[in-house]
């Protein structure tokens, strides 16, 4: 379920985990990884591991499991829960940093882990451009071009297809999604076991059931009441927000972000040129947003 960055989890290290979006894989978030990793050991002068971790459905989680009463938020953070246990006798990690999908996953984390005790929860939370309540699906990303309309393209590829430069051609045909969008999900192929031709990293059912559950998943009321009564130094968490998602603006939305705003233990940083694809958009901005927030 790890892997990307070469790092082996050790007991000496401090930790970082880090989890892809929708339609991603662990692969996808390498230099971002080791941007992080690299920036925290240079200026903390400890040393630190990043590990990619492939949410349930995705890359080496990609065994299809269709089940939407099965394959929630909830249960993905509880497959990450389990994994930290399994390479950290329940140490925990330090940080947790999740884009999208992979940023709600990492608040259920953090939930799961401040309430079992069975692993120690991470003393930072990052969330990038993922909006922590309810989301019309239909507009998850705020862009032209939605989450949603990305799903749809990439189910309609005739799969095996042969490689890179036809999967550009079927999904910016009839302007599907744009030609970055195409060139991205790219990175998504692998070579079939079985015959010639190419496959998705990803289970296409399973990421349908996840993202149902993400837009029906709140934990607004989680970050609204995170820390009460634990005193100083309990769990942070970060939302980095894409200046360009017009999702945060919905009515709601910002009813709700004025709501956790008064609870200090939860931040927020605006990356105002870039869109969801934030890690893309403003590397050197997230890897800045994380690393001044890490406090050793």
């Amino acid at each position: 379920m790890m892997c990307a960055t070469d790092d082996v989890p050790t007991i000496h290290n401090k930790a970082v985990r880090v989890l892809h979006g929708l339609l991603g894989s662990s692969t996808n978030f390498k230099t971002p990884g080791k941007r992080i990793r690299d920036t925290l050991s240079s200026e903390t002068g400890v040393s630190w591991e990043c590990l990619c971790i492939d949410i349930r459905g995705h890359g080496s989680s990609s065994i299809s499991t269709h089940n939407e009463d099965v394959n929630t938020i909830e249960n993905a953070g509880k497959d990450v829960v389990d994994a930290v246990m399994k390479y950290t006798d329940g140490r925990g990690v330090d940080v947790v940093v999740g884009h999208s999908l992979g940023g709600k996953v990492a608040i259920s984390y953090l939930s799961q882990t401040s309430s079992k005790g069975e692993v120690k929860p991470p003393s930072l939370t990052v969330s990038l451009d993922s909006i922590p309540g309810r989301v019309d699906r239909s507009k998850a990303s705020g862009e032209s071009e939605s989450v949603a309309d990305v799903l749809n393209a990439v189910d309609e590829v005739k799969i095996p297809i042969q490689g890179k430069k036809e999967l550009i051609t079927e999904l910016t045909g009839g302007g599907k999604v744009s030609a970055g969008v195409a060139m991205w999900m790219t990175t998504n192929l692998k070579r079939r076991e079985e015959g010639d031709g190419f496959e998705f990293t990803f289970d296409i059912p399973t990421a349908r059931d996840l993202f149902k559950s993400f837009g029906e998943t709140d934990y607004f009321p989680f970050l609204r009441t995170l820390g009460e009564g634990g005193g100083e130094g309990g769990p942070k968490v970060l939302l980095v927000r894409a200046g360009k998602n017009a999702g945060w603006e919905e009515s709601n939305v910002k009813e709700a972000m004025e709501k956790i705003g008064e609870n200090e233990n939860v931040k927020v940083k605006t990356l105002k040129d870039a869109g969801h694809w934030v890690h893309v958009d403003d590397l050197d901005g997230v890897v800045r947003a994380v690393c001044d927030e890490v406090k050793i």
